[in-house]
Order: C-alpha cells, then sequence, then structure tokens
C-alpha cells in the first residue's frame, strides 16, 4: 500500500487515464481528492472507489483553468486530510486536428490554456503547502506530441504539452532543495473516449505500425507510471520526462 495515509489529487479524474489512475492509487490505499469539471460523472467514480473501501475519495467540481475552483480544491483537501502529499495534473482540453493556418486565436488560446495554464495554476496552488510540508510529488501530464509533434491534435496541443515539460524541469529545479520532486509523463495515444472520437481505421493501423510493440496501449498500461512517479518508489526521480510510448519515440 504504496500511499496509505497519503493525499493525492488527480484532476480529470472523471474519466480516461485519469480516472485510471485514481483507481489505482486508491486500490494502494490513497485518500484521493478527485477533481473535475463534470461533478456528476465524477461523483460516480468517487462512489464506485469508496465501495471498494480501500482508500478514500472526495469529489470535487473544478475546471482546470478557474484559479479560484483550484484554489478551492487544494483547500478541501487540506481541511480533510491536513496536507496534500502529490498532485496527478491530467485534466485538460482538446480539439479535433486542423492545421496551423486553419486554427483559430479563440481555439489556441482554448487549448493552451486547458492544457497548460491548467498546470501552473495547479501547481501554483498547491506548492505553498508541500513547501510548508518540506514534500511533495508533482505529477505533470504531458504527451508525445511533446516530444514529436501532434499526430492527431494539431499544432496548439503540441506547443501545450511542450510547455508542460519545461515547465516540469523548472519547478524541480526551483524547489527541489525544499523536497518537492516535479515529473511528466509522456504516453502515447491510447485507448479510451478521446481516441475513438477522433480515430479511424486507417489512422488506428497507422499508430500500430509506428509503435515497436505493435499495439496500442491503455490506460491501465500508462497508469502504473504515473503511481510510480507519485510515490515514494520515485524518491530520487525529479526532472525527468518519462517515455510510455512502447519505444515509439527513443532519443
Amino acid at each position: 500500500m504504496r500511499f496509505k495515509d497519503k493525499t493525492v489529487i488527480v484532476t480529470g479524474a472523471a474519466r480516461g487515464l485519469a480516472e485510471t489512475t485514481a483507481r489505482l492509487l486508491a486500490a494502494e490505499g490513497a485518500n484521493l481528492v478527485a477533481a473535475d469539471i463534470n461533478l456528476a460523472r465524477l461523483n460516480d467514480v468517487v462512489g464506485s472507489i469508496n465501495q471498494a473501501g480501500a482508500g478514500k475519495a472526495t469529489a470535487v467540481e473544478v475546471d482546470v483553468t478557474s484559479k479560484s475552483m483550484i484554489q478551492n480544491m487544494v483547500d478541501v483537501a487540506v481541511r480533510k486530510h491536513g496536507r496534500v502529499d502529490a498532485i496527478v495534473n491530467i485534466g485538460a482540453g482538446y480539439a479535433p486536428y486542423r492545421g496551423l493556418v486553419e486554427t483559430s486565436e479563440e481555439e489556441w488560446e482554448r487549448i493552451i490554456d486547458s492544457n497548460l495554464k491548467s498546470i501552473f495554476l495547479c501547481c501554483q496552488a498547491v506548492l505553498p503547502v508541500m513547501l510548508d510540508q518540506r514534500y511533495g510529488r508533482i505529477v505533470n501530464i504531458s504527451s508525445l506530441a511533446a516530444r514529436t509533434y501532434s499526430h492527431f491534435l494539431g499544432a496548439h496541443y503540441a506547443a501545450a504539452k511542450a510547455g508542460v515539460l519545461g515547465l516540469t524541469r523548472h519547478i524541480a529545479h526551483e524547489y527541489g532543495p525544499r523536497g518537492i520532486c516535479a515529473n511528466a509523463v509522456c504516453p502515447t495515444a491510447f485507448y479510451g473516449e478521446r481516441l475513438s472520437e477522433i480515430m479511424t481505421p486507417e489512422k488506428e493501423q497507422a499508430l500500430i505500425n509506428a509503435i515497436p510493440l505493435r499495439r496500442i496501449p491503455t490506460a491501465e498500461d500508462i497508469a502504473p507510471a504515473i503511481a510510480f512517479l507519485a510515490s515514494d518508489d520515485a524518491v530520487f526521480v525529479s526532472g525527468v520526462s518519462l517515455d510510455v510510448n512502447g519505444a515509439q519515440v527513443t532519443s
């Protein structure tokens, strides 16, 4: 039970990779604060986690582009559990692929805000608590797109996810002397609701052919890497971007 008596915040926890990660952390004993803008669906996830009976979960409605809602999320965690040991920043937005020339300024700002500004705001809100503790684990979800380009979601998504890597490295260097470890995870595309909305059979086969392991992963393949970085198993790991892509990109 790596997360027994640990308080962990997971954003975007109503579905997809964040839901899978939240369930894994709770199964390992975490006091989970699960956040999402879709409160009805989040309540179902949290109810299921609590019924399973390992860790305890609390649902908090959060738009990850709202500073006040993010601060409330952190305040709820501290009021309920007295501390925040780790935060996993997964909540994000996306749009169907279109070329850079066809991308509107409004869409650019929306994708940058939901994928990069959101992580800045979450880290800014939680860091004072972690600095007081002289302990904290920050795990930011980036993407293979940050290391290459976006196959499915466009230039704004690739730019935002590359920014996540720079932000993560900066946090690791600035706050490492005060007990904070910050890392990023760069998954390839994986099976789930988001991929099903944009995938065609031709794109699916092309992606499989591009991955040396010759399959598209699931969220269950990626969540253990996130849990590792959020845990004390990664006690001396900080400032890294961990690729989870089946050797699709190796340098």
